[in-house]
């Protein structure tokens, strides 16, 4: 059973759905039996969207090439290559295996319905939107953000979970720079570190406050530490941290290490596809994570819309459409008066950067 969430580290780079996306679209109607969940996974090969480890030099050069792999050199790679898992007999069940987690976000996104015990391999109407050539990134990353939560009728094993996990990060870092603000301190997200100890492993959406309160703990902890007792501090929370959400063996060091790894893992992964909503950006070189200045009317309106809670469905078939439906959820700014408020908020944005820029760079081109 799961505990914790995590959004995808198949596919670490949202842009990379889309090429995933084009390449399904090519089995779509067949069903997703593991003959083709083995096939897909040889053609993301195969086109050059995926590149497994370990290649010769020559080889990897010529992903360099705009063309994509011949069958005779499809065939060299697939010989080069031997994966390892205990749970399959041969390589065709690997393979299979690693065509059905290359196709877990696009199914989880809403962009496609890639599921042997469903039926036919399915583009959704959002998946052709996004293959049209001209989709609104933005807004898709928005409203899917918006809508995927835990539990759900697609994804087993989330029991006791209650989150939608993009609303509970607004509200935790909004509820930071609150309390860091109230401290005396200038109010700056999340550091990437607070993000992968303390986030993943938010489950239910009445523990935000809490979470809130746990990392001003541990950044006015840290403080007090010079750099090397820092360090062994945020290790150790670390650990104490997938000991207890985990419930490993304190002295199982190979888990706990891939844990806290898988942690880190998650939270970039998380960060990588939050920042597609441009609600969150980077700041502090890169290190912090925080709320978007241009967005804070939005953001607002999330926060006062939703408390990260999860909805109801009946059937995995109500929720797989409101997943794939791009006018869903309805945006709750999506009134004149708030529209008016975004428009100034943009307006003000702009007007203090180019007072910045002239007061700072006067007189330079």
């Amino acid at each position: 059973m799961p505990k914790c969430w995590s959004l995808s580290t198949t596919i670490r780079n949202p842009e990379r759905n889309i090429p995933f996306l084009r390449v399904l679209a090519e089995f779509e109607g067949e069903v997703f039996t593991e003959e083709v969940q083995a096939a897909f996974f040889k053609r993301l090969i195969q086109t050059k969207n995926y590149k497994p480890t370990g290649l010769p030099f020559d080889i990897v050069a010529k992903y360099e090439e705009p063309e994509e792999f011949t069958d005779e050199e499809l065939e060299q790679i697939l010989n080069l290559i031997h994966y390892k898992n205990s749970q399959y007999d041969n390589q065709e069940q690997i393979y299979a295996f690693r065509g059905r987690t290359a196709v877990g976000n696009l199914n989880k996104m809403g962009m496609a319905i890639a599921r042997e015990a469903i039926g036919t391999v399915t583009i959704t109407p959002l998946g052709r939107e996004i293959l049209s050539g001209s989709p609104n990134f933005e807004n898709i990353f928005l409203r899917y953000c918006l809508k995927w939560q835990l539990p759900n009728p697609a994804e087993s094993g989330y029991h006791g979970f209650n989150i939608i996990p993009f609303i509970a990060t607004l509200h935790v870092i909004n509820k930071v720079n609150e309390l860091w603000s109230n401290e005396g301190n200038k109010p700056v997200g999340l550091s990437k570190e607070e993000f992968a100890l303390f986030i993943p492993v938010l489950t239910h959406y009445k523990d935000i406050e809490k979470t809130a309160e746990n990392i001003i703990n541990f950044r006015k902890t840290i403080r007090t530490l010079d750099a090397n007792d820092a360090r062994i501090y945020v290790d150790n929370c670390f650990r104490e941290t997938v000991i207890r959400v985990f419930e490993l063996d304190k002295n199982d060091e190979f888990n706990i290490t891939k844990k806290i790894n898988n942690l880190y893992d998650y939270g970039d992964s998380a960060i990588r596809y939050f920042r597609q909503t441009n609600l969150l950006y980077y700041r502090g070189a890169g290190r912090y994570i925080d709320l978007s200045p241009t967005r804070i009317v939005e953001i607002q309106k999330i926060l006062e819309t939703y408390d990260g809670s999860a909805k109801h469905f009946e059937n995995i078939n109500t929720y797989l459409e409101y997943m794939a439906d791009i006018n869903q959820p309805i945006l709750p700014w999506e009134d004149l008066e708030s529209l008016e408020k975004v428009y100034i908020n943009l307006i003000d944005t702009a007007i203090n950067l180019q007072n910045a820029i002239e007061q700072n760079y006067k007189g330079q081109s």
